[in-house]
């Protein structure tokens, strides 16, 4: 998370999932490139975190050139910060993460290697070592504004939808299972296969947090739509729309199942067809109401 200092620029800030933690202050060394002065703020929830990151870069350093003559590999995040990176307050900088990890904050590439050049000189000049000005602030008071950013790999979470909109039809179906049109297509996905054109199998609808209907049950779901199989699948109040393909002649043209679990993984059971009916009802609503607002199925992962 990137939240507002008391004494200037942006926090670099995380916490750990599920764990009821609260968030922890990362080490950070911040530099104002546009500026001739070269300003650098150093931030740390305490002195010896940023001597650590000192540390761990002057090991970098110190290493042997391999055979291309390089030292070592940062990775830089150039994310699109919104309002943050349009502040002029927002300085590129470098991070220790938890795991003892170096990385790169920038607006860009460009910045990103005038930050390094003059971290390097700093480093050099021994100043980073200075801490005769070292200031403990006032702490983040609370109701400070956070901006939080996830980043998934959307092939991997597709591959998790597609295996439980698979292993539904085939509990529902068996063997018939295989004769919908693109079962095994999806099914080559979820085993984590090459699949071209892998990015349509899987359809955003709703994001996480937006159905508030289920409680606390992911809900997978398929039905019949236009003589193809669907599988709805809602984890965490999201929506995502797998087509498993044109059904057969010999499967019924109306025919649909709901399967529901705890959100702890507890309870799963599929559900009599007085409990499904209006789950299902809630699904294909939510689905026309996408299509209602212009949601193109399967653009809004591309977009």
């Amino acid at each position: 998370m990137l939240v507002p200092h008391p004494l200037g620029g942006y926090n670099e800030t995380t916490f750990k999932a599920g764990e009821g933690e609260s968030p922890i202050a990362l080490p950070y060394v911040e530099i104002n490139v546009s500026d001739s002065l070269l300003t650098c703020r150093r931030r740390a929830s305490e002195l010896a975190e940023m001597e650590k990151l000192v540390s761990t870069v002057e090991r970098m350093l110190a290493s042997k050139p391999d055979e291309k003559g390089l030292l070592c590999e940062l990775s830089v995040l150039t994310h699109d910060l919104g309002e943050i990176g349009k502040n002029p307050d927002f300085w590129p900088r470098i991070v220790l993460d938890l795991k003892g990890r170096l990385f790169i904050r920038a607006r860009n590439p460009e910045e990103a290697l005038k930050f390094m050049s003059a971290f390097t000189q700093y480093l050099q000049a021994g100043v980073l070592k200075d801490y005769s000005r070292w200031v403990t602030g006032p702490p983040i008071s609370g109701s400070t504004p956070h901006q939080v950013m996830i980043v998934h790999d959307r092939y991997l979470v597709g591959r998790a939808f597609a295996k439980i909109a698979c292993s539904l039809a085939f509990v529902v179906l068996g063997e018939q299972a295989k004769q919908l049109s693109r079962f095994e297509i999806l099914r080559s996905y979820a085993l984590g296969n090459q699949t071209e054109a892998w990015e349509g199998l899987v359809c955003d609808v709703r994001f996480p947090g937006t159905l508030k209907h289920f409680g606390n049950r992911h809900i997978a779901a398929l039905t019949i739509q236009s003589n193809h199989m669907i599988g709805l699948v809602s984890l965490f109040g999201g929506l995502e729309l797998i087509d498993l393909g044109e059904i057969p002649a010999s499967m019924p043209g109306s025919l649909s199942a709901v399967a529901s679990a705890e959100i702890d993984g507890t309870k799963t059971n599929m559900l009599l067809p007085e409990e499904a009916e209006p789950i299902l009802q809630i699904l294909l609503a939510e689905l026309e109401s996408a299509a209602r607002e212009g949601i193109a199925l399967g653009q809004r992962a591309d977009a």
